[in-house]
């Protein structure tokens, strides 16, 4: 296993959050699907938040929602070095502040954004805690990609906030595109497929990485999870989009990682 100590490049999928109401059924969940352990914190404004463990290393965050009514669902974090000037730099791009930045104890501190296209996307400036220590091993990301029909304004947007470049690897059909941060692909971003077609507005997507993604499957489904289709091989490896306990939508890629990813 191969872990990191030193913070992310700018522009880096970092970090993923789940936001739900039910934290107990969560851990359940999370805990027998992708081996995690949880230590006890706190966010900001005093609300729960777990941090999930793989094999004693920071993978991901779980945190309770602030209103009942508030649809469970993952957020992914991009790192920065600078943080009040990424948000203005968004913000001129054309994003709104919809939570500013708030330190989060001495781990960094954190804003989250909605882009452009209408997705949430938060940010993470590191201080004592990096983010994932763990990529690309079972039970941590694998791969973060932005979900819009308005592929277009969102290449513009993150060019402009974090200087990403791209490169063309669309399927048949739908235009997908790889990002690259200081040379390195750390993501992807693509229209909806006739899949996604009524999985709600543009959003980031996580992928988990398992070992056997129809035994995973197996596991969601008896702790509540739900496949928004059978799992199913891509020229990277095998893929299931899944909703949670809460209908979050994540997803779980076995074997392969997507193309050159550094993270």
């Amino acid at each position: 296993m191969t872990t990191r100590s030193d913070p992310w490049p700018s522009g880096t999928p970092v970090w993923a959050s789940l936001t739900v109401s039910d934290i107990g059924a969560a851990t359940g969940f999370y805990g027998d699907l992708l081996g995690w352990d949880f230590l006890q914190g706190t966010a900001p404004d005093g609300r729960v938040y777990l941090t999930a463990m793989r094999d004693g290393h920071p993978v991901a965050g779980l945190g309770q929602s602030a209103r009942p009514d508030t649809p469970a669902h993952w957020t992914t974090f991009l790192a920065t070095d600078d943080m009040a000037s990424s948000v203005q730099a968004a913000e001129h791009a054309g994003a709104h502040v919809l939570v500013p930045p708030a330190a989060f104890d001495r781990a960094g501190s954190v804003a989250l954004l909605r882009d452009p296209t209408g997705a949430d996307v938060g940010l993470w400036q590191a201080d004592g805690h990096i983010g994932a220590m763990v990529t690309d091993e079972p039970g941590a990301m694998a791969w973060n990609e932005l979900i819009t029909p308005d592929l277009d304004a969102a290449f513009a947007f993150y060019t402009t906030v974090f200087g990403y470049t791209y490169a063309d690897i669309s399927p048949p059909g739908v235009r997908y595109g790889s990002f690259a941060v200081g040379g390195r692909t750390a993501g992807g971003m693509g229209e909806p497929s006739p899949q996604d077609e009524g999985n709600g507005p543009p959003h980031w997507l996580v992928h988990f990485k398992v070992q056997d993604v129809d035994a995973a499957v197996l596991v969601a489904v008896g702790h509540g999870g739900e496949p928004e289709e059978p799992p199913f091989d891509s020229r990277y490896g095998r893929v299931v989009v899944l909703r949670g306990p809460e209908r979050e939508r994540f997803a779980l890629l076995a074997e392969a990682t997507a193309p050159s990813a550094d993270i």
